[in-house]
C-alpha cells in the first residue's frame, strides 16, 4: 500500500481510499459483505457529530488491528490526531495469560480516561462501532450476542462522552434486548 500524507481538504476522502485499499478482499463475518462497509457506515453515523479528523478516524477504526496498517503508517499519512483517535479505538490485542475479559476491561479503563475533544470523539465513534455490530451478532450468532450485550452494558457506563443523540440510541438498543431477554424468561 502506498503511504500518503493527506492533505486538511482530502482528509476525510484520503481515509476514505486508504480504509477501503486496506480492507481489500475482506468480507464480514456472517453476511460477506465486503468489510469497507462496516467502517463506511461508522463514518456516516458520527459525520456531523465530530471533526473531520473524526470522521476520517471512523473510517480507519479497524485498519490497525484487521489489516498489516499499522500505527506508524496511520500517524505518516494521516498526522498526530487522527493516529491518536485511531490508536484508542483499537482493541487491546491478545496476549498470552490475557483473556477476553481481560481485554475488555483493559479496552474501557483506556476508555474512561479519555477527557475532552478527544474523548467526547473515540467515545462518539465508538458506540457507532457497536451500533453498527448489534444487529449481525444478534441475529447470526445469539449465544456470543448473549456475551456481548453484557460487555456492552459495561462498555456504556465509560462511554459517557458520546454525543447525546447516539448515546440515546445505543441505550435505546441495549435496553431494548434487555427487556427482550426478560419477558422471554417470565
Amino acid at each position: 500500500m502506498k503511504l500518503f500524507q493527506s492533505k486538511d481538504a482530502d482528509l476525510i476522502p484520503d481515509a476514505r481510499q486508504f480504509a477501503t485499499a486496506a480492507h481489500t478482499g475482506q468480507m464480514r463475518r456472517f453476511t460477506d459483505e465486503a468489510y469497507i462497509e462496516h467502517p463506511r457506515r461508522v463514518a456516516e453515523r458520527v459525520e456531523g457529530l465530530v471533526s473531520d479528523e473524526g470522521v476520517a478516524a471512523a473510517w480507519l477504526h479497524d485498519v490497525i488491528e484487521d489489516t498489516d496498517v499499522g500505527p506508524f503508517d496511520v500517524n505518516m499519512c494521516f498526522g498526530f490526531k487522527v493516529y491518536r483517535l485511531v490508536c484508542e479505538l483499537t482493541h487491546t490485542f491478545p496476549q498470552k495469560g490475557l483473556n477476553r475479559a481481560h481485554r475488555q476491561a483493559i479496552d474501557r479503563a483506556r476508555f474512561s480516561f479519555l477527557k475532552g475533544e478527544v474523548g467526547h470523539t473515540v467515545h462518539t465513534i465508538k458506540v457507532a462501532d457497536c451500533l453498527d455490530n448489534i444487529p449481525t451478532i444478534r441475529e447470526y450468532d445469539p449465544q456470543f450476542w448473549k456475551v456481548m450485550h453484557r460487555e456492552l452494558c459495561e462498555l456504556q457506563k465509560v462511554l459517557v462522552l458520546a454525543e447525546t443523540r447516539i448515546a440515546e440510541e445505543f441505550n435505546h438498543v441495549l435496553h431494548d434486548y434487555s427487556s427482550l431477554t426478560l419477558q422471554k424468561l417470565t
